[in-house]
């Protein structure tokens, strides 16, 4: 299977008209192949939230549970514990949680 890759942006040719087809096209003419990649190329979007900054997490050793771990981080919540660790932690907060219920 012979691949080839094409920057494109929106699509729109040196003339100014949007025209996939004539894109494909074109690039028949140069090479053979049997997938086109068209590789939206753009500028001018300086200003989005991001730009300019480094990928979170890139060059870090990949965790299958990242998503979740960010997820938790985000949203600020504790990651959930197994059920002896979660007794435990229960036990020792006990004395707190029986000195603000009231008594009957």
């Amino acid at each position: 299977m012979k691949l080839i890759t094409w920057n494109v942006q929106w699509c729109r040719g040196l003339d100014g008209r949007v025209d996939p087809q004539r894109i494909v096209e074109h690039a028949q003419r140069l090479a053979d192949f049997d997938v086109l990649g068209l590789q939206e190329v753009a500028a001018n979007f300086d200003d989005l939230p991001g730009s300019g900054k480094p990928i979170p997490g890139l060059g870090r050793r990949q965790d299958p549970n990242w998503w979740l771990k960010d997820y938790l981080k985000r949203e600020k919540l504790e990651p959930p514990l197994p059920e002896l660790a979660a007794l435990r932690k229960e036990i020792e907060r006990l004395p707190e949680t029986l000195a603000t219920e009231r008594s009957e």
